[in-house]
């Protein structure tokens, strides 16, 4: 694969830094591939060996676009990724059960701030 075709999977280094850790070479096929993956959810952590969020986790899920992209198969649909998916869940109901399921709102922009965006032509839907 040439460097400008490479998912963000790819050059994730949260996806690199696992690999280089558990001593795996990238896999090309779905199922090596599959079994990285059950394993990375069951063990993802941060750096400081915490564990991410739900959210956090959610969003690193969501490379499966990347792998449509790169690869031409999704990580969450297709049957090789069954086992990877269960995990995947297991792992969100833990996540909820900790407490790490909690998802903080940024609170409403002001009515004043508001008003100054539409003051200065920030929403103006006629340029």
């Amino acid at each position: 694969m040439d460097a400008k075709n490479k998912s963000s999977y790819e050059d994730s280094s949260e996806s690199s830094n696992y690999l280089k850790e558990k001593n795996i070479s990238e896999p090309q096929e779905k199922g090596p591939i599959a079994g990285i993956l059950k394993l990375f959810f069951a063990e993802a952590r941060k750096a400081d060996r915490t564990s991410y969020s739900k959210s956090t986790l959610n969003s690193i899920r969501g490379l499966n676009s990347d792998f449509k992209s790169a690869r031409g198969f999704d990580i969450i649909n297709d049957s090789e990724f069954t086992e990877a998916s269960k995990v995947f869940g297991a792992r969100c109901v833990e996540l909820k059960r900790q407490g790490l399921a909690k998802v903080e709102l940024t609170p409403p922009i002001c009515g004043e701030d508001l008003e100054k965006l539409y003051e200065c032509g920030v929403f103006n839907v006629n340029r």
